[in-house]
């Protein structure tokens, strides 16, 4: 079940006033924070072509300071 709602001063008010018994759990996603998360993954994996070390020196590599 899906059930739109929007956040006011604290509370989630749902749309069409709907009502949901007392204690019941519930999830809310947030779908902005969905498609952020979906287009960070297709990014993730392994990487193949980094330097030899780059977890020992990745200030080096990030930052540009002195190599250890």
């Amino acid at each position: 079940m899906s059930i739109d709602g929007v956040k006011v001063n604290g509370v989630m008010v749902l749309a069409g006033n709907q009502k949901l018994p007392e204690g019941l759990r519930t999830q809310v996603v947030v779908p902005e924070a969905e498609a952020t998360l979906g287009f960070l993954l297709k990014y993730a994996g392994p990487c193949n072509d980094l330097p030899a070390g780059m977890a020992e020196q990745h200030d080096l590599y990030m930052q540009g300071t002195p190599k250890l």
